[in-house]
């Protein structure tokens, strides 16, 4: 089989594993948010919205540092360098370290000024206990998932997709039979952040066992892995404003409604950006699949068909995506 062949079938693979989950994984949201505001209230699916957007915006600490990294692991995959890639990686750790005391410091911040950002019935201490507890599982996540980077640079991210996806459908089933059992809020959460923490933990096993290559690198300190691989920082830096405009654009919405609305209104908004995020969601699962296939051959001294490849892949995106949107006017 060619080195083309299994790019393509990689990127088929991906993409249509990444679409079917996609759509299991919205029909559960669905029903997850029918049955949350139906038994729980629709304050509480606001609260929850509310709080997803406070984490997201604490996430502007990764500052597109897993794209820089995935980049770089793309030249050392293509060659089997595997010290290389043991030291990259070793880097990306370090670095997510850093940002998850950084994200811990910020989010125990916002924590005691949380009530600035809420107008609501619900009591402050609840909505403290909510925010403390997904903020306890973002900085678990920095913690534990840096390595999902590798398969997705190598094409083989359908590993991860079927791992958490799978994880998260009986983690959904177990919220939905808490919520008409239980009818509490606090119970759904608590579900949330253990089950999305065990996922971390055996997604994090599971690539181990995928590259029995890996070990942590000890040889080199944090200096001098940043001294050696000082592109990967510059490439960040190039994502700095990226990451910024989708920060402003897609994790302040709830936060300004909340504050100058309320929780209720957070959560009719919510509703609708449930079935907006769901149509333009479809194009992005499609077309990640497809990323390395695009910049492997770059990497491999063959510009030519890495031109040829990303001007087909942004052809099919461009059809398809004003296709989507011009059906929906």
């Amino acid at each position: 089989m060619t080195e083309k062949t299994t790019r393509s079938k990689s990127s088929v693979k991906n993409a249509i594993i990444s679409l079917v989950y996609y759509f299991i994984s919205n029909i559960f949201t669905f029903v997850m948010r029918t049955f949350l505001v139906n038994n729980i209230g629709i304050e509480y699916a606001g609260l929850n919205s509310l709080v997803v957007n406070l984490i997201g915006m604490l996430n502007i600490a990764e500052l597109g540092l897993s794209t820089a990294v995935g980049y770089s692991l793309y030249k050392p995959i293509a060659d089997n360098d595997y010290k290389k890639m043991n030291e990259i990686l070793c880097l990306y750790k370090y670095l997510y370290r850093i940002i998850a005391i950084v994200i811990a410091i910020i989010g125990i911040i916002i924590t005691i000024f949380i009530s600035s950002f809420v107008t609501t019935n619900i009591s402050l201490s609840e909505v403290r206990i909510s925010f403390v507890l997904y903020l306890i599982a973002t900085v678990m996540s920095y913690l534990l998932t840096f390595l999902n980077v590798l398969p997705a640079a190598d094409q083989r991210n359908y590993v991860v997709v079927r791992i958490q996806n799978n994880g998260k459908i009986i983690k959904n089933i177990l919220q939905l039979i808490s919520i008409i059992v239980f009818k509490n809020f606090y119970i759904w959460l608590i579900i949330e952040i253990i089950s999305s923490i065990i996922i971390y933990i055996y997604t994090n096993v599971k690539i181990k066992k995928m590259y029995e290559w890996y070990e942590a690198q000890k040889d080199l300190t944090f200096k001098e892995l940043i001294k050696k691989y000082k592109d990967v920082v510059k490439r960040t830096k190039d994502l700095v404003f990226h990451k910024i405009g989708s920060l402003v654009v897609y994790q302040t919405d709830n936060i300004l409604i909340s504050k100058f609305d309320t929780l209720e209104g957070v959560g009719i908004y919510s509703n609708y950006m449930t079935i907006y995020t769901l149509l333009t969601g479809l194009v992005e699962q499609a077309f990640m699949g497809i990323t390395a296939s695009i910049r492997k051959p770059n990497n491999r001294k063959n510009r030519k068909r890495s031109i040829q490849n990303m001007e087909r892949n942004i052809c099919a995106y461009v059809i398809y995506n004003s296709t989507l949107w011009i059906s929906i006017l």
